[in-house]
């Protein structure tokens, strides 16, 4: 068997085993317990009505094995199992184009991939349903960063074809969480960007990556008004009509503070608690962080600036847009 195929096996059973031995067996706190009822039901939870996570949670309930809730909480260390799988395949890319192989080019990988999915935070939202929806939204991130890689290595042909199979999963991840929004404009951009070899090729090729997103994203969503037609037991907002589609969708029932709320010096202490948060994480990827950067930059420039806009935004971006009170612990 191949090495790369091997490790891949490996990192997927060592994942999910130690995911499975310590996953939670019931309803946990929080949004869980509402989003295992809109599976089992096939409902509608709160906004903007996690239309794909919920018809993938329907499916897990007809798993045999253990109560609804242990099926519904399954997802979320698949998909972490899922993540681990991509960041793995990611990385061994990233090894081969800087002139690793061997044994360093898929053991390395293989181990930075599980030190990441068996990181405090992520390893612990990978055990409930509430947090299935961000191991999901990790494993649509990688493979559409992963299929981008590819896409720039191929025939315009391939590549064509390899950015409509990104587009799938960035339309799921539209689909998932509405932090993909932005993400889905940055990935716009770089696809244009990489493909300058001609104006036309570029042109298509972010046309197709973007139409492809907005239409699976679309199939999606029209669950919402579909199922909220046989009124379901859950049927947050009742989205039948466009107007109430629209208002779930978009989140209108949420209100952001007031910019006049935000202070600059709040902000530094938000993005402090954020960067003290992510060094507890016992994870040596925020060791290596720094020589990561270094050889992304050396090795893929255009890539390096994709990475660290989405960094950016999933953090000083997300940390502006909500605004999130400090606790002491």
């Amino acid at each position: 068997m191949h090495l790369r195929s091997l490790s891949l096996i490996l990192v997927f059973l060592i994942c999910i085993t130690g995911l499975l031995m310590t996953i939670c067996p019931t309803v946990y706190v929080g949004d869980s317990g509402e989003m295992i009822t809109a599976s089992y039901f096939l409902g509608i939870p709160h906004p903007p009505g996690y239309p794909l996570y919920t018809m993938l949670g329907k499916l897990l309930t007809f798993i045999p094995v253990g109560t609804i809730a242990f099926r519904v909480n399954l997802l979320a260390s698949l998909f972490s199992a899922g993540s681990a799988i991509m960041l793995f395949l990611l990385l061994h890319r990233f090894s081969l184009l800087g002139g690793l192989s061997g044994l360093v080019s898929t053991f390395l990988p293989a181990l930075l991939s599980l030190n990441f999915i068996f990181s405090f935070s992520f390893w612990n939202q990978s055990l409930i349903t509430k947090g299935g929806l961000y191991t999901l939204n990790a494993f649509l991130l990688l493979t559409i960063i992963y299929i981008c890689l590819l896409a720039e290595l191929r025939s315009k042909e391939k590549a064509l074809r390899l950015y409509c199979y990104a587009g799938i999963f960035c339309g799921m991840g539209l689909a998932n969480h509405t932090t993909m929004i932005p993400l889905f404009v940055v990935f716009c951009l770089y696809i244009f960007v990489t493909s300058l070899v001609s104006i036309k090729s570029a042109f298509k090729n972010t046309v197709v990556f973007a139409l492809t997103s907005l239409v699976v994203a679309f199939l999606i969503y029209l669950y919402l008004p579909i199922r909220s037609l046989a009124n379901p037991p859950m049927d947050w907002g009742n989205p039948e009509t466009f107007r109430a589609f629209t208002r779930h969708v978009l989140r209108q029932q949420y209100t952001l503070l007031e910019p006049s709320q935000r202070i600059f010096s709040h902000f530094l202490d938000q993005a402090y608690g954020y960067l003290r948060a992510a060094l507890n994480q016992k994870n040596v990827l925020m060791v290596l962080f720094p020589l990561g950067l270094f050889f992304l930059l050396k090795h893929s420039k255009k890539l390096f600036v994709l990475l660290v806009i989405i960094f950016l935004l999933t953090s000083l971006g997300f940390i502006y847009l909500t605004n999130y009170i400090l606790n002491s612990h």
